[in-house]
C-alpha cells in the first residue's frame, strides 16, 4: 500500500481492513504502545517511515478500531499504551513477554511490573538499583545507566509494583515480593 492510499480520505474499505488490522496487534501484543502499533501498521503497509501525516491517520484508524486507548489525545510527554480491555489497565500479570524488537520505552508499566516481580521471586530479593538494572536485562538492555532511558522506564516498572503492594522494602531496604 502506498502512503497516498494509506492517507486517502473517504476510503471506508481500506480504513475498515486497517482497524482489523490494528485489532489483530492489539489483540496479539498488548498492552502495546501506540508508537509500536504504527510501526506494525507501516510495516503491514509496506511504509518505511511514520511522518506526521502517516500518524494522524494511524490516530484514526485507531480510534476507528474501537481498542481500548484511555486518552490518545494527552500531550504529557509519555507513551500512549492501548489495552485489550479497559479491565487490563493497571492490570499486572503474572508473565511478560521478552525479546522481539520492541524497545524498552515500547513496554507498559504493568509488564515492566511484572518483570520485577518475577526477578524478585527468583532471587528473594535485592537492592532497588540493581532490580531496576535486572529488569532492564530482561527486555534486552545490555548496560543500563542511571541516566538512561532504560533505567528509568524499569524504574516506573519498579516503582508502579511498589506503589500497588505487589513488592515491598524489607529491613535492609532490599525490594521483596510481598508475602
Amino acid at each position: 500500500m502506498t502512503v497516498e492510499a494509506l492517507c486517502k480520505e473517504g476510503s471506508d474499505t481500506t480504513v475498515r481492513m486497517l482497524a482489523e488490522d490494528v485489532q489483530k496487534i492489539v489483540e496479539t501484543e498488548a498492552p502495546v504502545s501506540l508508537d509500536l502499533v504504527v510501526k506494525r501498521l507501516c510495516e503491514a503497509c509496506d511504509i518505511a517511515k511514520v511522518t506526521p501525516k502517516i500518524m494522524a491517520r494511524a490516530l484514526y484508524i485507531v480510534r476507528y478500531a474501537k481498542v481500548c486507548c484511555p486518552d490518545l489525545t494527552a500531550e504529557d510527554g509519555r507513551k500512549k499504551f492501548i489495552y485489550r480491555s479497559p479491565s487490563d489497565i493497571g492490570d499486572v500479570k503474572d508473565t511478560y513477554r521478552t525479546g522481539g524488537d520492541r524497545d524498552i520505552a515500547d513496554i507498559a508499566v504493568e509488564e515492566l511490573a511484572a518483570a520485577a516481580i518475577s526477578i524478585t521471586l527468583e532471587q528473594y530479593g535485592m537492592p532497588q538499583e540493581d532490580l531496576i538494572k535486572e529488569v532492564a536485562s530482561a527486555f534486552g538492555c545490555k548496560r543500563v545507566a542511571v541516566t538512561s532511558n532504560a533505567f528509568k522506564a524499569a524504574s516506573a516498572g519498579v516503582e508502579f509494583a511498589l506503589a500497588n503492594n505487589y513488592l515491598m522494602k524489607d529491613d535492609r531496604g532490599w525490594v521483596v515480593r510481598v508475602p
